[in-house]
């Protein structure tokens, strides 16, 4: 991902791993693990030897993603053979799965990836890259694709904290809906001493936007969250009593006890739990299976 050597991959490729290294021209280049993410299932690698010429990809942070129907491209090292595309397109987009929850909105896409294939480019067919593949479902040729702006942020807290600072409002949100509204999100809890109830957010205000996110449901809540730096000011729009008011609110990093609770409800990854072997692409699901793809191999 950069002229110095950095590369993303996914933790479960890199879980417990003792050595690591990229392979560039057959030729094996040792490389260091800078940090992980099991929330995101990401990590962040830096090669430490560099070949004389190479191509990188460079990180997108634009808000656009592709429509559902567009067609992908994704990339990979299927068993020990050469690059492999695989050709697909997107399929959906969800913030959870199994009733479990990503920590911002997954491009799905129809492209099946086996063991060691995490952390796969995608494309779109103008060589534009969309994401990188975190996750494959087991019971339907599906997989889940972190959005490259999603990348970018995590790849920045990677680099320069060593960890993903997570973000927090102090508030809980509820959908409704109604048959002439429609769907809409209320403040159903602020959180005590948190930053909205500092600002003077109300139990029952109607959410309208945070930041540049419009909030229609509460992955929109989630991904204004996950995007929101600690530290930052952020606007809150709210319907309260049929009038519209903005508050300005400071984010702030998320408590422990709070994380605690992202972890609960957080689609798990190997490590996060003693029935998951190291190493191995199962993860244990209530429901359905997930791989998030991983295959730690060893050199001949």
């Amino acid at each position: 991902m950069s002229r110095l050597g950095h590369i993303l991959t996914t933790r479960s490729v890199v879980f417990d791993a003792t050595q690591i290294w990229v392979e560039h021209d057959r030729v094996a280049y040792p490389a260091m693990l800078l940090g992980e993410d099991r929330r995101s299932n990401v990590a962040l690698l830096k090669a430490d030897l560099l070949p004389e010429n190479f191509n990188f990809m460079r990180l997108d942070n634009t808000t656009e993603l592709p429509p559902v129907g567009t067609m992908l491209v994704g990339i990979s090292l299927p068993l020990e053979f050469d690059p492999t595309p695989s050709l697909g397109m997107v399929t959906g987009y969800e913030s959870s799965v199994y009733q479990r929850a990503f920590q911002t909105t997954h491009l799905r896409t129809n492209i099946f990836f086996g063991l060691g294939e995490g952390g796969a480019p995608i494309l779109d067919l103008n060589g534009r890259l969309v994401g990188m593949n975190v996750m494959t479902l087991l019971d339907i040729p599906s997989s889940y694709v972190l959005p490259a702006r999603a990348l970018f942020r995590i790849r920045d807290d990677l680099m320069f904290a060593g960890e993903v600072i997570y973000s927090w409002f102090g508030i809980e949100g509820r959908e409704t809906t109604e048959v002439v509204r429609g769907s809409r999100v209320v403040v159903d809890e602020v959180i005590r001493n948190g930053p909205a109830e500092e600002v003077g957010l109300l139990q029952g205000d109607r959410l309208l936007a945070i930041g540049d996110f419009e909030i229609r449901s509460p992955s929109d809540v989630r991904n204004a969250r996950f995007f929101a730096r600690v530290g930052q000011f952020v606007q809150v729009k709210v319907l309260r009593d049929n009038e519209e008011r903005v508050f300005t609110l400071k984010v702030s990093k998320v408590p422990e006890e709070e994380l605690k609770k992202l972890a609960e409800d957080a689609v798990p990854h190997p490590g996060d739990s003693d029935d998951a072997a190291p190493g191995s692409n199962q993860t244990p699901s209530n429901k359905g299976e997930i791989s998030p793809v991983s295959a730690p191999a060893t050199p001949d």
